[in-house]
C-alpha cells in the first residue's frame, strides 16, 4: 500500500527555506551568525569570503536577503554600492563592525542607507536575532539616546572637513571652493547667512548662535553647503567625497555629508 497522504500539507505545504548569502571574511563571526540562524529558522545559508566569489555568487544564483559584513581593508561602502547596482531589489543587511547602538553608529548607518543598504544592525547577539524573527526592523535611537548638537561642534566638524581637504588644496583654493558653493545656494537656503568662508578657507559661524542646539533646517542648509563645496572639489579630484569619508571623520563630519540629492 502506498503511503497515506496527509492532507494538511496538501493544504498548507511547507515552505522553502528562505535562501540567504553571508559575506564575510570573519570565520568566526560567520560561525556565530549560523548558529543564530539556526535557533530561529531553517535558512538556506551560501557562504563566501571573498569580494570576487561574492560578485559571482550573486550573478550565479540571487539570494532573498544578503547578509553583507567585510572583507578586510576593501572599502565598506562601495562594496554595499556594488551589490545595489547589481541587485535594484534584493535586501541589503550590513553587518556592522559596532557591537553597540552609540551615536557613531546611528551617523554611520544613515551614511550606508545612502549606499543602497536596507538596514544596518549592529553585530551583537539581540540584532543578529532579529534578522531571523522576521523582517528586519530599522536600528532607530530614541529621543534620549541621541547626542544635543550644538553649532559649535557643526563648526568643528566642517573645519576638520576643510583640515583634511588641505592634504589635497591650497588654502585660497579652498576658499574659493567655499566662497563660490556658498554663493551660489544661500538664497535657497537662508540659514547660511550665519555662516561664511574667508579666502583662505577659514569656516565661520555668527557667534550668537555657536550654543543653539542645530534644527533639522540648519542641518540641511549645511549638507547642501557641504555638497557644493564638494562638487567644487570634485572637478578636480573626482572620487574626492570617497577620499574624505575614507579618513576616519568624526560623527557630525560625516552627517554633513550625508546629502544625496544634487545641490
Amino acid at each position: 500500500m502506498y503511503p497515506k497522504i496527509d492532507e494538511r500539507n496538501i493544504k498548507n505545504p511547507p515552505k522553502s527555506p528562505i535562501r540567504i548569502l553571508l559575506a564575510d571574511s570573519d570565520t568566526e563571526k560567520i560561525e556565530k551568525i549560523i548558529t543564530i540562524a539556526k535557533e530561529h529558522c531553517e535558512p538556506s545559508i551560501r557562504v563566501c569570503n571573498n569580494y570576487l566569489d561574492l560578485k559571482s555568487m550573486l550573478k550565479a544564483e540571487p539570494p532573498e536577503l544578503l547578509l553583507l559584513g567585510t572583507f578586510g581593508m576593501l572599502n565598506y561602502f562601495d562594496i554595499c554600492y556594488e551589490c545595489r547596482q547589481m541587485s535594484k531589489e534584493l535586501p541589503i543587511i550590513m553587518l556592522s563592525r559596532h557591537s553597540t547602538i552609540d551615536d557613531y553608529f546611528y551617523y554611520f548607518r544613515q551614511f550606508l542607507l545612502t549606499k543602497g543598504a536596507t538596514d544596518v544592525i549592529a553585530h551583537d547577539l539581540l540584532q543578529l536575532e532579529r534578522v531571523f524573527q522576521g523582517l528586519p526592523q530599522p536600528v532607530v535611537l530614541l529621543e534620549s539616546q541621541k547626542a544635543v548638537i550644538v553649532m559649535e561642534k557643526v563648526l568643528m566638524a566642517i573645519r576638520e572637513i576643510t583640515e583634511i581637504a588641505s592634504n589635497y588644496f591650497g588654502a585660497l583654493a579652498q576658499g574659493n571652493y567655499w566662497r563660490k558653493s556658498h554663493a551660489r545656494i544661500v538664497a535657497d537656503f537662508p540659514n547660511l547667512q550665519n555662516w561664511s568662508a574667508d579666502h583662505f578657507g577659514i569656516i565661520s559661524c555668527d557667534e550668537s548662535i555657536l550654543q543653539t542646539q542645530i534644527t533639522d533646517k540648519d542641518l540641511l542648509s549645511l549638507q547642501k553647503w557641504v555638497s557644493a563645496y564638494l562638487s567644487e572639489c570634485q572637478r578636480i579630484i573626482t572620487d574626492f567625497r570617497a577620499i574624505l569619508i575614507n579618513s576616519n571623520l568624526s560623527p557630525i563630519a560625516l552627517q554633513l555629508m550625508l546629502d544625496p540629492s544634487p545641490p
